[in-house]
């Protein structure tokens, strides 16, 4: 009796652990892939970035990854938000430590990810990104969008000195360049930042029945065998390799 009730115990065990680890985060809305030839430099001092996405539905975003750049050493801030101005609604943030390049005159590309793990009401967010130092900033994406439970504009928020066509600002504003118009060009397009809102993916019921099957057969074998920036003139900053 104290046999069966282990193997009892042990089946179970194996059926919920699986189950956990099938989960893995899926996109929702984002432009996730960046081409790795250029990034805004948004982590200077008083000049932050932004990108701006529309959730369709009440969804449970788990995580939000982002994609940087360091030419030395620094810290990132990133937040995400109701609105750029006034007082707005913080839902979450973190403090993100960009590493130095392992060799001097270099850069490195890294993904951060910010926790939610929050049911998100339908309707329009926006990430900030800041820092305190120009020594690296935010990947410029590819322009290409997932789009399965939101939809985002393909540009970037600036707080800027002047507008899309490059008239100066009387004071610094929050700008929206996008892709091709204005001052961006279509050899320097000004894509979306490199950005995904993830929500935890579920198995086909077809795959979890499956998946018990097979863990029950192999619960089975086991009793008979024994009883895991923007400042400057360019909007956009290009790599050199």
């Amino acid at each position: 009796m104290k046999r069966r009730i282990a193997i009892l115990g042990l089946l179970c065990f194996l059926l919920l652990v699986p189950f956990s680890e099938l989960r893995a985060d899926t996109v929702t809305v984002g432009y996730p892939t960046t081409p790795g030839t250029a990034f805004y430099a948004v982590l200077d001092a008083g000049f932050p970035g932004a990108a701006e996405f529309t959730l369709l539905g009440g969804t449970n975003v788990t995580s939000i990854d982002v994609t940087l750049i360091s030419v030395a050493a620094t810290t990132a801030d990133l937040s995400l938000q109701s609105a750029l101005t006034g007082s707005p609604t913080i839902f979450d943030s973190a403090v993100f430590a960009l590493a130095a390049p392992v060799s001097p005159n270099s850069f490195l590309i890294q993904t951060f990810s910010l926790t939610v793990n929050s049911l998100l009401a339908p309707g329009t967010y926006f990430l900030e990104l800041s820092g305190s130092a120009n020594e690296g900033g935010w990947m410029v994406s590819d322009g290409t969008l997932v789009s399965n439970g939101g939809t985002a504009p393909n540009g970037a928020w600036l707080f800027s000195t002047f507008d899309q066509n490059g008239n100066p600002l009387n004071t610094p504003a929050w700008v929206f360049f996008q892709d091709s118009t204005g001052i961006c060009s279509p050899s320097s397009p000004c894509n979306s930042p490199t950005y995904a809102v993830n929500v935890a993916a579920t198995p086909e019921p077809g795959t979890v029945l499956l998946l018990a099957s097979g863990l029950v057969a192999g619960a089975l074998k086991m009793r008979r065998a024994v009883a895991k920036r923007y400042r400057g003139e360019s909007l956009v900053t290009g790599i050199e390799a």
